[in-house]
């Protein structure tokens, strides 16, 4: 390796101003210099910066071994050693598309999953395992609905369809089972890790009494409808009494698994 490797450098800077030519300049610099292209890490956010990244070591370099003034617009921007010559660049070129596979030109995403994959066992993690983009995420998503919906008895696939019927989705319905699938996994996500999404709403505070004696007495106002004969519908008034109750009593598992 040569005596010449450029000592460590920070730059800081904001979209827009050069970063990508900068990268490029101090990834030339360093193998300019003896660095082996393994030993090089060049990470950056999207896939698309990372292919940028490449391309302009690539072209810039190859312009600077086919052309005099590419190659002496190349040293302004690179420090390499004295005796570097057009025969050097056009050298380390070659070498550079021998060694593509072994560049580290890469996401970050993918830098730290390639780190993931080497202690994935310590980790727990299962075989295989994969950083989803949306894309893939969204197939998942619905192939999850899809794979629900097979395996309900069919009374429960028609309490499901009553369900959704009170729903106004905005789109189709398949659409907001997405949606709703969506909110509830943020949900599950954001709370406590209990093994259980419910445990981590034991801490909430329970409403003022008196709220909860005006809540109930709305809840008992309840206009039931009728039948066809003109006569309350049973079925609606049993609900309607269960569901005051279970609100008085604060059994909120028998509220929320009444129905009207």
């Amino acid at each position: 390796m040569s005596d010449h490797i450029p000592e460590p450098l920070v730059l800081l800077a904001s979209a827009g101003t050069g970063k990508t030519f900068r990268l490029s300049s101090r990834f030339l610099e360093l193998v300019a210099n003896g660095a082996p292209v393994q030993d090089i890490l060049a990470t950056t956010f999207t896939k698309k910066a990372a292919g940028e990244i490449l391309d302009r070591i690539l072209v810039r370099l190859s312009k600077a071994a086919l052309e005099e003034s590419a190659f002496a617009e190349l040293l302004k921007h690179v420090e390499v050693p004295d005796e570097w010559s057009r025969e050097h660049a056009i050298r380390l070129l070659r070498d550079l598309v021998k060694n593509l596979h072994r560049f580290e030109v890469r996401t970050l995403d993918a830098w730290f999953q390639q780190n993931l994959q080497v202690v994935a066992l310590e980790l727990g993690l299962p075989p295989g395992w994969s950083v989803g983009d949306p894309f893939d995420l969204s197939d998942l998503r619905a192939q999850a609905i899809l794979e629900v919906i097979a395996g309900l008895a069919p009374s429960q696939a028609d309490a499901l369809l009553r369900d959704l019927q009170q729903h106004e989705f905005k789109r189709s319905v398949f659409e907001g089972l997405l949606d709703l699938l969506d909110r509830t996994l943020n949900i599950h996500l954001s709370a406590d890790n209990t093994g259980n999404p419910w445990d981590s709403l034991s801490d909430c505070s329970q409403p003022p009494v008196q709220e909860m004696e005006e809540s109930a007495a709305i809840l008992a106002q309840i206009k039931v409808p009728t039948t066809g004969k003109g006569t309350p519908n049973k079925n609606w008034a049993t609900n309607v009494t269960k569901l005051v109750k279970a609100w008085q009593d604060r059994s909120w598992k028998e509220v929320l698994s009444s129905s009207l």
